[in-house]
């Protein structure tokens, strides 16, 4: 749809696809036929380019989440020290050193 939607507007801004009944209307009545044509025009690419604009958009709102690589700086960060402590035994017979 959105193809055929892109290739109206190009049709509409040539008037010589038009049919040869309806581009002698258009000159025949171009006091009134020109003003609306113009007008048809700029909201046709306008309506364009507010769709190319907002496809990325929409794309970026609904893809799904990615997972994060261990390839990012951030995955080797530093891990937050315990509040308790644990403290170990001392095997048979050895002292501590300090």
């Amino acid at each position: 749809m959105a193809q055929d939607f892109g290739k109206a507007v190009r049709r509409l801004g040539s008037p010589t696809s038009w049919k040869v009944g309806t581009r002698r209307v258009f000159v025949m009545t171009a006091p009134v036929s020109v003003p609306l044509w113009l007008l048809m025009l700029l909201g046709a690419n306008l309506a364009l380019g507010a769709r190319d604009a907002w496809t990325p958009i929409a794309a970026f709102w609904s893809a799904p989440p990615k997972r994060l690589t261990s390839n990012y700086y951030d995955y080797h960060s530093r891990g937050r020290r315990s509040d308790k402590v644990i403290e170990l035994p001392l095997p048979d017979g050895k002292r501590d050193a300090a």
